[in-house]
């Protein structure tokens, strides 16, 4: 059973999860891999166009739920699954 596999314990720890529990970072590797797979076979190149500009325009912090959000109506209706189901 692997100890870490939210999100936020993985921001939290993360380096901790590569010294201490590298099978465990192999798994949120897969996860990252096989949503990445998802979101542009889903939406093609310009899943990646929307992303990236999302990522380089939004200068305020915010929230999980408005992440969330945002990036599901403004990139692709995918991360609302993938954020809520991780």
């Amino acid at each position: 059973m692997l100890k870490y596999t939210c999100l936020e314990t993985f921001e939290e720890n993360r380096m901790k999860i590569v010294m201490e529990a590298p099978q465990n970072y192999g798994w949120y590797q897969f996860r990252f891999i096989d949503a990445a797979n998802k979101l542009f076979h889903e939406g093609g190149e310009e899943v990646l166009k929307k992303l990236w500009n999302f990522l380089g325009e939004e200068k305020e912090k915010l929230s999980d739920e408005a992440l969330k959000v945002k990036l599901s109506t403004e990139v692709h209706p995918y991360f609302n699954e993938l954020i809520e189901n991780w």
